[in-house]
């Protein structure tokens, strides 16, 4: 097997950041948390987090009578208190929820925020290669006597097996897997399907163009050990709604 190059390997590390998991559930009970991942997108006069519609469907209907003080948010800062400024798509699996400057601040402390230098994202071709990052199930835990899941991070670079109007789907490159949050020497399990992964980040990666450079061009709506689906985002205004052209 040939060896990965360096590149490869700064890349991930680079673009770890951008991935936030996003945690829902009752307050004080870890073990009823649930997770998956989402990401924010700053364009100066707005800024939103983006994450798959059926995670925040999820989220909003696990809180009912009974869980009245059910939570959820990216990192540590709470996004169930937000008022207004939610979009979703359940067609496209796409929602985002615009959030103001103080919380845009509290999740910049942990993690990198998106502020795209052009606007809709680049066009894709086949077998383009895609950087995606996520929380996946397997790696999450419950953090020893403390109220939190221990959040384990996992990036990927694919490559696009097949283009459509709003999705693409791409083939996994197992070679090319890092887990940027693992304990050195810690034994990791085995790969499995990538439940949690969803809300994720995708990026656009060619050799002909800067690769340290972030190109965002999709979220991860689904997947498995093989094939990863993701929406794309050329129907995101930068005000944070939605719009599909006719």
């Amino acid at each position: 097997m040939a060896k990965t190059p360096e590149w490869v390997w700064a890349m991930h590390r680079r673009f770890a950041r951008y991935a936030i998991p996003f945690v829902f559930g009752p307050v004080g009970d870890p073990q009823r948390y649930r997770m998956a991942t989402c990401f924010v997108v700053d364009f100066g006069d707005t800024a939103f987090v983006v994450m798959a519609a059926h995670v925040l469907k999820e989220a909003l209907a696990c809180r009912t009578a009974v869980d009245s003080d059910y939570q959820w948010g990216a990192g540590r800062v709470r996004l169930d208190t937000v008022s207004s400024g939610t979009t979703t798509d359940e067609d496209l699996d796409l929602a985002t929820i615009r959030i103001d400057r103080q919380r845009l601040t509290l999740l910049e402390r942990d993690y990198l925020i998106l502020r795209p230098e052009s606007w809709p994202p680049p066009q894709l071709r086949l077998n383009d290669g895609i950087l995606m990052f996520g929380y996946p199930k397997y790696l999450q835990r419950q953090a020893p006597e403390e109220h939190e899941i221990d959040a384990r991070s996992e990036s990927r670079l694919t490559l696009i097996e097949r283009l459509e109007r709003d999705t693409f789907t791409c083939l996994m490159q197992p070679a090319y897997t890092d887990r940027t949050s693992a304990i050195p020497g810690e034994e990791v399990p085995a790969m499995e399907e990538l439940g949690g992964f969803s809300g994720g980040p995708a990026f656009l990666v060619r050799h002909d163009e800067p690769v340290l450079t972030p190109r965002l061009c999709g979220i991860v709506i689904a997947g498995g050990i093989l094939f990863v689906t993701a929406a794309r985002l050329d129907t995101v205004q930068q005000d944070g709604t939605i719009r599909r052209s006719e």
